[in-house]
């Protein structure tokens, strides 16, 4: 998406492209909801949500799957270092159910539209990271209580992970390849970035 006002034309075409890929098929995207992705220090405060994806999803039938993503930093530079360097911080992703977008869809299109879409898509993330705080508070008090290493591994020696199947929608939407939002399923999963 082009900020600069002489080439925000360019925009609407971008997104008429990617509205045509997502309904041939064959194609996964991850979009912001938010048109920009935040940056501030609190993960769960959300930016308002704009009407592009709403636009995008009005004009296809792609399976929207909502995805949380909590422990990604500012610096790209210093995102990349710690892959290699093993300094980063767990990145806690949680993948929803597929959200439902036949009413809104059915629905002339229109900015007020494509804005309800977009704002129906942003309640689904939100109750995800509502999901991953309560998961990570259940985490540290387990850790608190001695039932769990600082590191998630338990008295045992095995990683501690809660895992929860999406189900027959995001499996579809996989094997289709028409998703939006998110590409994969599951449920709470950590990796060291």
């Amino acid at each position: 998406i082009f900020r600069e006002r002489p080439r925000a034309p360019l925009n609407l075409t971008s997104l008429d492209e990617l509205t045509w890929l997502l309904d041939r098929g064959g194609t996964f995207t991850g979009i912001h909801p938010e048109g920009a992705r935040g940056t501030g220090p609190d993960p769960y405060e959300l930016l308002p949500a704009q009407s592009g994806v709403g636009r995008i999803l009005h004009g296809t039938g792609a399976v929207v799957l909502p995805v949380f993503v909590n422990g990604l930093c500012n610096d790209i530079v210093r995102q990349v270092r710690s892959n290699f360097d093993g300094t980063g911080d767990p990145i806690h992703i949680v993948f929803g159910e597929p959200v439902d977008l036949s009413e809104l869809r059915a629905r002339p299109g229109s900015p007020r539209t494509y804005k309800l879409i977009a704002e129906h898509c942003l309640e689904a993330i939100r109750a995800l990271g509502a999901e991953e705080r309560a998961h990570r508070a259940g985490r540290a008090a387990a850790v608190a209580l001695g039932q769990l290493g600082a590191d998630g591994v338990d008295g045992r020696g095995r990683q501690a992970q809660q895992m929860h199947q999406i189900g027959v929608g995001a499996e579809a939407a996989v094997a289709h390849g028409n998703a939006v939002l998110g590409a994969q399923h599951g449920g709470h999963q950590e990796v060291r970035a």
